[in-house]
């Protein structure tokens, strides 16, 4: 049993355990997505072995993380707004959802230096909200290039300030001193093997 916010249970899981169940078909994976909050609980209840994310908030103490990945992102608008200030200046937020204490933006405050106008007016901790909502042309978000390559290739969305890169730790939480299960050393080093 592991846990993953949605777009790493959406996208990154799924290939990982093909491969994996295809090896072991007498394993029965268990796979649950919610807030980080919720996920470091049930890791600290034993109930989940560990949880991979993108941004997580501070850690409880007895909870340890480990980057397994760095992820490509890009920050993108719904290209025939490109040019549309008052979308430009709209920024889709996340973080502060998981983490109510996080003041920090590093990707608004590069999108503040471009139009000094720019705030968060809508946040969500679903990446897949964020591509909705960027695509009814209600924002700017900056999201993992594995979930927006198709609308980026169809022109249905472009890219801001494409020549820079933006890239995020995909991260792995456990608890403390913890013995990973022989399933769980199969399914990470099932991770690192596919992301080569």
């Amino acid at each position: 049993a592991i846990g993953a916010t949605d777009i790493i249970a959406s996208y990154l899981v799924p290939p990982v355990l093909k491969k994996l169940m295809a090896d072991f078909p007498q394993i029965y994976p268990i796979v649950q997505t919610s807030t980080a909050e919720s996920l470091f609980s049930l890791i600290q209840k034993r109930k989940l072995e560990f949880g991979l994310f993108f941004h997580t908030p501070e850690l409880p103490e007895n909870l340890e993380l480990q980057r397994l990945h760095k992820i490509i992102y890009k920050l993108v608008i719904r290209k025939d707004l490109k040019r549309d200030r008052s979308v430009l200046q709209s920024f889709i937020g996340s973080r502060e959802v998981d983490d109510i204490g996080n003041k920090r933006f590093p990707t608004l405050e590069r999108l503040r230096r471009e139009y000094s106008g720019a705030k968060i007016t809508l946040s969500s901790n679903s990446l897949m909200a964020h591509k909705s909502f960027v695509l009814a042309g209600l924002g700017v978000s900056i999201l993992p290039e594995f979930i927006v390559k198709d609308e980026l290739a169809s022109g249905k969305l472009s890219a801001l300030f494409d020549q820079e890169t933006f890239q995020f730790d995909m991260k792995l939480v456990r608890l403390k001193n913890s013995v990973t299960s022989l399933n769980a050393k199969i399914f990470l080093s099932t991770v690192v093997q596919l992301r080569k």
